[in-house]
This record gives C-alpha cells, structure tokens and sequence, in this order.
C-alpha cells in the first residue's frame, strides 16, 4: 500500500507540473502542491490508522503459503474510504482545470478555423472519462488511468 501511495503522490507531481505549464500561474502551482501534501498527510495517517487493526492469517488454511492480510474491525472500511477521498478529489479539480482550459482553447481555434484540426481531436480525446471509469470498475487499479 505505501508503495502505491508513493507512486500515486509522483504521479500527482506530475500531474502538478503539468497543470502549471496549462496555466502559468503560481498561485495555482502552490495550491496544488498544498493539496498534494495535504492528501498525503491525511492518507498516511489513515494507512497507519488501518494498520493497527490488520490481521495476519496463516495462508496454510487456504493451502497458499505465507500470510494473508485482512482487517476484521468495522472502522476499516470508512477508513479505507478515506484513504480515497483526496485521491479522488485531486483528480477531480485536476480535471476540471484540465477541460477548462482544453474548452477555453478549443473555443479560440474553433473561430479561426471551422475545419476540425488534430488539436481539436486531442483535446475531444483528452475530455475522455477513461480515468473515472477505471477508478469506479476497480479502485486499486486507478494509478493504471492516470499516464
């Protein structure tokens, strides 16, 4: 879990980086990156949290080998939520930006010229809700969306 979480939170800077080079403006920069280091704390101390309460059972049981991880308190799941929420979030304001500002420029080259141009399709292509369906079909695959 805290290797995805460190991968998700590179991907995330990523995401910053670009979301910087869209807009140019550093105000935005640094409230993403408060947002980034907000979630990361949150996540972190909800990870801990839900660790306390994991459990290991001898995988023999079950003719496997080694040990199976399992949280058998009823404070997992919400907090297992949790864990999601500023992922989710950080994605979704990073979207938004994102079709803003794919929606202000297709609107500029829309009135120079009426024929559809490759960028238009890129950015008709970048709209996609790829990402969100992947997150909803299967939340520990969501890093698979995001590139």
């Amino acid at each position: 879990m805290l290797c995805l979480l460190s991968y998700g939170k590179s991907i995330q800077g990523v995401l910053v980086t670009r979301t910087h080079a869209l807009y140019q403006q550093r105000w935005l920069t640094v409230f993403l990156g408060l947002l980034v280091f907000l979630s990361l704390s949150s996540e972190l101390i909800l990870f801990f949290i839900v660790f306390q309460f994991e459990t290991f059972t001898p995988a023999s049981a079950f003719g496997l080998s080694g040990c199976i991880l399992g949280c058998t308190n009823g404070m997992c799941k919400p907090m297992l939520i949790g864990f999601w929420v500023p992922f989710v979030l950080f994605e979704s304001i990073i979207f938004g930006l994102t079709g803003w500002k794919s929606f202000k420029s297709l609107n500029s080259s829309a009135r120079i010229s009426r024929f559809p141009s490759v960028i238009t399709i890129l950015f008709r292509d970048a709209l996609s809700v790829c990402n969100f369906l992947i997150w909803i079909a299967d939340p520990y695959a969501s890093y698979l969306a995001v590139g």
